[in-house]
């Protein structure tokens, strides 16, 4: 389990919080842990995508900045243009 945090929230912000947490069923805390955990998911996930696509047009145009992430292509059914020679 986690280190505990405080949060401040407005009466009308925890009001509603808080009939979404009955609603499902759950005590608030737990509300507020699983809205955390799937918004830090979310981000996390969006980061990678966004690195991924990064490097996908990197690649594209020829101009990946490190020259190992074209070498492995072809194992994913990739045509490699150019890789670093193993030294």
């Amino acid at each position: 389990m986690g280190v505990p945090i405080s949060i401040r929230l407005d009466d009308d912000i925890r009001d509603e919080l808080e009939a979404q947490a009955h609603a499902r069923g759950v005590g608030l805390s737990t509300l507020l842990r699983e809205l955390a955990t799937k918004a830090a998911r979310d981000a996390r996930r969006a980061r990678i995508r966004e690195a991924s696509a990064e490097v996908g047009r990197q690649v594209q145009t020829g101009i990946a900045p490190f020259p190992w992430t074209v070498c492995g292509l072809a194992d994913y059914g990739l045509a490699a243009t150019s890789c670093m020679s193993a030294s």
